[in-house]
């Protein structure tokens, strides 16, 4: 499933997955878990038509920090998923 929605979302292949976390969300509803992984990717693969109403948006981890910034980059539950990233050394910000 992870690889169709790589592929399908971003139109890459999936070269590396490692579990970051299953852990509980706090949405107030305790049977609700989140399930992270960290991809590796390599190029988009050709012909690759996105799907309609998706945008993949590629950003430097600066980039990515001035959004957080800024509020645009705002979901508790993606900032967790980075944050496990960054701890599991899968990503640096620094």
């Amino acid at each position: 499933m992870l690889r169709i929605f790589a592929h399908a979302a971003a139109g890459t292949k999936i070269s590396t997955r490692t579990a970051a976390a299953g852990h509980r969300d706090c949405s107030g509803r305790l049977s609700n878990r989140i399930h992270s992984y960290f991809i590796e990717t390599g190029e988009r693969v050709d012909p690759f038509v996105p799907e309609p109403g998706i945008e993949v948006r590629l950003a430097t981890a600066a980039e990515l920090i001035d959004m957080m910034k800024s509020g645009e980059f705002v979901s508790q539950l993606h900032l967790g998923a980075l944050m496990l990233a960054e701890v599991r050394s899968f990503i640096t910000f620094k």
